[in-house]
Parts: structure tokens; sequence; C-alpha cells
């Protein structure tokens, strides 16, 4: 995957992260009312090489907090890239040693994102994954179906939010190559 690529898709991303950190600031407010806004750091690596391709600042990010969540969707994203045969960063988290859960693989890229929760990182990262990827080569064929099933069917038993975040992105893009694989 190149930069190029991405920046055709950038408004797309920017407007659907923010909007899945409104989503999940409701789902959260009342649990947390001291916490209601939340931002964070979007980190996309190109799978094959390593590059960081695209770091992204969302909604509102305490100043106090900016360099930590900075470095913590980076560490998130080259953490997966180290670990080969995982899927997500939930695989190697450990928090002892600040290491959590909020990257996913795609097929051309790792996407990580830090700033909310573990379950709402993991699942703003696997919604970019799906947004980014099907459209990077203009492709009549969705090269991650198999993670996203992955992740659509199987992430989301232990992760609540990666359903409904993985169905918003896909009515809200109306990706026809997702729309035949998971009809509405």
């Amino acid at each position: 995957m190149e930069t190029y690529q991405l920046v055709a898709k950038l408004g797309d991303v920017v407007t659907q992260v923010n909007r899945l950190l409104a989503l999940a600031n409701d789902y959260r407010g009342n649990i947390y009312p001291r916490r209601l806004e939340f931002g964070g750091y979007l980190t996309i690596l190109d799978e094959k090489t390593g590059k960081i391709l695209l770091i992204l600042a969302c909604g509102i990010i305490p100043p106090e907090n900016a360099k930590k969540w900075l470095e913590f969707s980076q560490e998130q994203a080259f953490r997966l890239l180290s670990h080969e045969n995982h899927k997500t960063s939930y695989e190697s988290r450990d928090e002892e040693y600040g290491w959590y859960a909020g990257s996913v693989r795609g097929t051309e890229g790792i996407y990580s994102f830090y700033g909310h929760y573990s379950d709402v990182n993991e699942a703003i990262a696997t919604s970019v994954f799906y947004l980014v990827e099907p459209g990077c080569h203009g492709c009549k064929k969705f090269n991650g179906k198999e993670l996203f099933n992955y992740y659509y069917v199987g992430v989301s038993e232990r992760n609540r939010y990666i359903r409904p975040f993985l169905d918003s992105t896909k009515h809200w893009v109306g990706n026809i190559y997702m729309d035949s694989f998971f009809p509405r």
C-alpha cells in the first residue's frame, strides 16, 4: 500500500473515525460520566515494509495525554507487525508493560488506534481496515474477506463494539464489495 492510496480515502477515514468516536462516547457516557469526550491517534503501517503511512489525530485529545497516546498508537502497530502470526495486538497485550489492544492486521496495512478504551480502539482500527482496503486499488474483489469475517464473527465474541462499528461503517460507506459479502 502506498501513501497516495490513503490520501484518496483520508476524508472518509477522518469522518468515520470521528463518527465512531461520537458513537463510542454515547455508549460510554452513562458509565463514565466524567470522561464524555475522547479522541486519539490512528496509525497506519504498510504491512510488508513496516513504513508509517499515516498518523492522524482524531477527536478531542487532552494535551497532557497527546504524547503518551501517540506513542501507544505506534507501539501497538509495531508490536503487531513484529508478531507475524497475530491478527490483533490483543493477542500480545500485557498491561504490565503498557502493551494494549487496539491494532489489527489487514492484508496491506496494520491499523492502530489509541485514545479510548481498548475494545473501542480495536473496533475503530478494524473499521478503518475495512474502510481503507477495499478501495485501495480500485479492485473488484476485496482481498481481506477472510480477515473481515474473522473480525466480524470471531473477534466480536469478545469485543461488543466490533459488530456495530463494522455494520455502521458498511452501511455508511455503502461498499458494494462488502454489501455482497454481508447483505443488509
